[in-house]
């Protein structure tokens, strides 16, 4: 497979590293992360009074930053 920029084939077949199973490659996918269910605070602090409150600025789903190096594809095992 060499260079990971380069995508799979639709309907490619291919080996496990280990070979213990095949899967063909259904086709690339693109993973987002709901910011408000992930387990930590991604949002800004904001102090309102004497109590901070976390307030989240931006947008709430967001792409997986790893997948511009190691994309991800739903595949079918065979």
């Amino acid at each position: 497979m060499g260079s990971t920029r380069a995508l799979l084939a639709h309907r490619s077949q291919h080996p496990s590293p280990g070979g213990q199973y095949s899967f063909q490659v259904l086709g690339p996918c693109c993973r987002l992360f709901d910011r408000e269910e992930l387990p930590w605070p991604c949002c800004r602090l904001q102090w309102r009074s004497k109590e901070p409150s976390w307030r989240r600025i931006g947008r709430r789903f967001v792409p997986d930053l790893s997948c511009k190096r190691s994309p991800s594809y739903a595949v079918e095992l065979l």
